[in-house]
């Protein structure tokens, strides 16, 4: 018997009863992030940050571990002042989850799951620094700021407004490159995006197929989804993380495989939206949204903080560009309603 409470949507008993349509995602604006002096995070209301493809032909093998520290080099996902497209991505992961993974093995030896970790953890390290050194290899930065050792950390976010059924949401998302630079010059709404996609043995033998676990694959159509990424620049590395050449590909190819989880990641997420749109009753107020992988239940109980007060004094620009990115959402939403 599936559990009844008023307060919590239950996900575990969500037939896919209908078709949820996705319009988007439709880019509204843009702003850069960078790290200013004493490693402070700046927030930019231009495209300083947005990086460019120059060219994908590699003239020689690249070693994408040069220069590689696993002691200092942990790459992190930093997180911006409203909510990002990852929050919506998870949910693609959410529903597939089950409460077994949770389990633990009680005869388990921990000094080896502790390695185990920490292998995970120094694979991952060496995946994230891969991706930045091949980013750096084949595009160029709009604005170089000399003075700052940090550029090549500055990341473009991309503002853009999307109709999920019958919600319009407004997000953030951190963009790679864009295809050529004649992309910079082109309104934000007009651009080819692309996004970088790493991994040892990439493709299924004799094929362009993706050799990646079904979470993987439902994730990058998730973020080409959410993210209006149109093509994928493709690396296979080999298990010294060499990479010998990149493949252009179009995002299409990751709308071929699962048609019906693909279908229930959006009806997931329109019942989600609607329940917490009919739980937020106070402006003004923060909500903790919780998707709890065990019960695959979601809340929405109201927190003790105000939005005002919770706004970092780092980022004095965040209110104002909120506001008038709200209003440039009002003004487009006419553009995906039909």
């Amino acid at each position: 018997m599936g559990r009844i409470r008023k307060d919590a949507l239950d996900l575990e008993f969500l037939p896919v009863t209908r078709k949820v349509k996705f319009k988007g995602p439709k880019r509204i604006g843009c702003f850069s992030n960078c790290y200013g002096e004493e490693n402070q995070l700046v927030y930019r209301t231009d495209n300083s940050s947005q990086r460019y493809l120059v060219s994908t032909e590699l003239n020689e093998p690249l070693y994408c571990l040069e220069e590689f520290n696993p002691d200092t080099d942990r790459f992190q996902m930093r997180k911006s002042f409203i909510a990002q497209i990852g929050q919506i991505k998870i949910i693609d992961r959410f529903h597939l989850f089950n409460a077994d993974h949770l389990m633990f093995v009680t005869d388990e030896d921990p000094s080896k799951k502790r390695k185990q970790q920490s292998d995970n953890n120094t694979r991952q390290n060496k995946l994230a620094y891969s991706r930045f050194k091949v980013i750096k290899k084949i595009t160029k930065q709009v604005v170089e700021r000399e003075s700052d050792s940090n550029t090549e950390l500055d990341v473009l976010s991309t503002v853009s407004i999307s109709k999920i059924g019958q919600h319009h949401v407004l997000h953030l998302g951190n963009s790679e490159f864009v295809l050529s630079k004649d992309d910079v010059e082109k309104p934000i709404a007009q651009a080819s995006f692309a996004a970088l996609k790493l991994g040892p043995n990439l493709y299924k033998k004799y094929t362009k197929d993706f050799n990646i676990d079904h979470n993987r694959l439902m994730y990058w159509w998730a973020s080409a989804l959410l993210c209006g990424v149109k093509t994928l620049i493709c690396g296979d590395l080999n298990e010294d993380f060499t990479l010998f050449k990149l493949d252009e590909l179009p995002a299409s190819l990751l709308n071929k495989k699962a048609e019906y989880e693909r279908k229930k990641f959006l009806h997931a997420l329109d019942k989600i939206l609607h329940f917490i749109k009919s739980e937020v009753k106070e402006i003004n107020k923060f909500y903790d949204i919780r998707l709890d992988v065990k019960t695959k239940e979601v809340t929405a109980p109201l927190s003790v903080s105000l939005f005002e007060d919770s706004v970092s004094p780092n980022i004095p620009v965040s209110l104002s560009m909120l506001k008038n990115l709200k209003f440039e959402a009002l003004k487009n939403t006419s553009g995906i309603n039909a």
